[in-house]
């Protein structure tokens, strides 16, 4: 319920029509995936994972020697 007129609906059948296409656009939306919306922090998440793999890597080797 609007408490401006103007942007009221006009007939109950408008009402149920908006609530019905609602509920059919929530299911066909999806949230996009992190890749898509934050590419640069995802890389670089990937990157300093992988030079701390790489790190614990050396270190490892270098305590066995």
């Amino acid at each position: 319920m609007q408490a401006d007129p103007d942007q009221r609906y006009e007939t109950p059948e408008q009402w149920l029509l908006e609530l019905e296409q609602a509920e059919h656009r929530s299911l066909v939306t999806r949230p996009r995936p992190l890749l898509e919306r934050e590419p640069l922090k995802v890389w670089r998440t990937l990157a300093l994972v992988s030079l701390l793999c790489n790190l614990l890597a050396v270190i490892w080797f270098m305590g066995r020697h």
